[in-house]
């Protein structure tokens, strides 16, 4: 085999496991897992009430599961406690942007000096990829990158 073919394993950094949680009578979330590895970028999509946002609430430490169980690195996390933002960090829904920024300067708004520059750059190739695919399909307001 040579060096091209060679794929290396990336580690799971967080994973959440069997993960619910209901409000009375309404099942927010029905045993819900992920695993997120190293380098990876994800986007959380779904209807409204599709229990999204008690996800990410969850996975942030600042809603305590009925069941399941978060694991950073391997080691669980307490639940119901907010997570070392070093850990896990949030991007919030709510719309909060400089219009006078470029796109991707309003995303990293939220993290310390703009974040480290691997990271500010893996957001640079998703934000550009985003803003391709708005051009083509006419999406308003998602074209200013510089």
């Amino acid at each position: 085999m040579d060096d091209a073919q060679v794929t290396y394993a990336k580690p799971v950094v967080l994973s959440a496991r069997n993960l619910s949680k209901s409000y009375g009578g309404i099942h927010a979330l029905e045993d819900v897992g992920l695993d997120l590895k190293a380098g990876e970028i994800h986007g959380l999509c779904g209807e409204n009430g599709a229990g999204k946002s008690t996800f990410i609430k969850i996975l942030g430490g600042f809603v305590r599961p009925n069941t399941g169980e978060i694991l950073v690195n391997n080691t669980p996390l307490s639940l119901g406690h907010p997570t070392d933002p070093k850990l896990v960090s949030i991007v919030h829904q709510e719309l909060a942007i400089v219009p006078t920024l470029p796109v991707l300067d309003n995303i990293l708004l939220g993290t310390k000096e703009y974040g480290e520059l691997y990271l500010r750059n893996r957001f640079k190739e998703v934000v550009r990829a985003q803003l391709d695919a708005s051009k083509r399909l006419s999406v308003p307001n998602w074209t200013k990158w510089d």
